[in-house]
């Protein structure tokens, strides 16, 4: 059987039965199938992989919300944005990402819970100033508050 080299990863792949590469292709279907999902990626999330794991690095290889090293999520680290305005905020895990899209990004809805969290915290949660802000509460730095 012929073999053809893949012009993207430079390996050597089996030629002719259509398993390995498309008929008058010269990259193989694995590193197609990449490239399809880097452009899905992109197209849906306005930044690549690359520029996702930049901003990443750029947070400290961390959720900028809660400070987790995990993603907690099958599909990875998830770019926040502006459902409003489309601008691109930070990345985020996934628990952090769900929560922000639960409560539609209100601050209001937010304090709203961390009142309730209060009011019905048990013995050994933390202790939460009544009337702070979040910025206070967080100690002035954009690091997120943890109720537990």
């Amino acid at each position: 059987m012929e073999h053809r080299i893949c012009k993207s990863c430079g390996s050597a792949k089996p030629y002719g039965d259509g398993e390995y590469f498309r008929k008058n292709r010269h990259i193989c279907r694995e590193c197609e199938r990449a490239a399809s999902r880097e452009r899905t990626f992109k197209h849906i999330r306005g930044i690549s992989y690359e520029e996702r794991d930049a901003l990443l690095a750029a947070q400290g290889g961390a959720c900028a919300a809660c400070g987790s090293p995990k993603h907690n999520s099958k599909k990875g680290w998830h770019v926040d944005h502006c459902h409003r305005t489309g601008e691109i905020r930070a990345v985020l895990c996934a628990n952090c990402n769900v929560a922000l899209g639960q409560v539609d990004d209100d601050i209001t809805h937010l304090l709203k819970l961390v009142e309730y969290l209060r009011k019905h915290r048990s013995e050994g949660a933390t202790t939460i100033p009544q009337g702070s802000t979040p910025e206070a509460i967080a100690g002035g730095s954009a690091r997120p508050l943890i109720i537990g």
